[in-house]
């Protein structure tokens, strides 16, 4: 409920992802953005395997709580998820990721690029921040925001918007309106 914050990103480390734009704006971060980190985690695997271990070893030289991890089984993503705070969704192209849907289910506030349905769901839910546009420094602006701003906060949102996503609560709904359509 207060600072210091555990961020996780979980995703393919592709540029369409942004796991590169999401290292660049943790760059552009100060110490007291930092101080208001407990850890990053960044877990997955992909074309951009090099350039990931490269910067977050450099965060690690320079003493940036940054962890690396590989790719994860279902349990070990749920776990990522329940012990964050903040989801980081870099992408550069979007619609709407499983792993949005997974954070909400977990009640895990998001911080995301403004692409594809991701904007407007998180804006009218109320559920996370939404960079100004797709780039390192907006990102790092949303992340600025969101360390500032204790995901408690958005507790109830988060209940609601994962009542949205809850697989027997659509399915529920599905026969529902199926019912009153016969």
């Amino acid at each position: 409920s207060q600072a210091p914050y555990r961020l996780l990103f979980l995703g393919r480390w592709h540029p369409n992802k942004g796991i590169d734009l999401l290292l660049d704006a943790l760059a552009l971060l100060d110490s007291d953005d930092w101080a208001r980190i407990e850890r990053v985690v960044v877990c997955g695997g992909g074309p951009l395997e090099d350039l990931v271990r490269e910067k977050v070893s450099a965060f690690a030289s320079s003493g940036r709580p940054v962890e690396l991890r590989g790719f994860l089984a279902r349990e070990e993503a749920e776990q990522a998820l329940l012990d964050a705070d903040w989801l980081l969704i870099p992408s550069r192209i979007e619609s709407i990721p499983v792993v949005f849907s997974d954070a909400l289910k977990m009640r895990c506030a998001v911080v995301a690029m403004p692409v594809g349905d991701l904007a407007g769901l998180i804006k009218a839910s109320h559920v996370g921040v939404v960079a100004g546009e797709v780039s390192a420094r907006a990102f790092a602006g949303a992340l600025f925001e969101a360390l500032r701003d204790s995901p408690a906060v958005l507790s109830d949102n988060l209940d609601k918007a994962a009542i949205q996503f809850d697989l027997p609560s659509i399915a529920g709904e599905i026969l529902k309106r199926w019912d009153a359509a016969e």
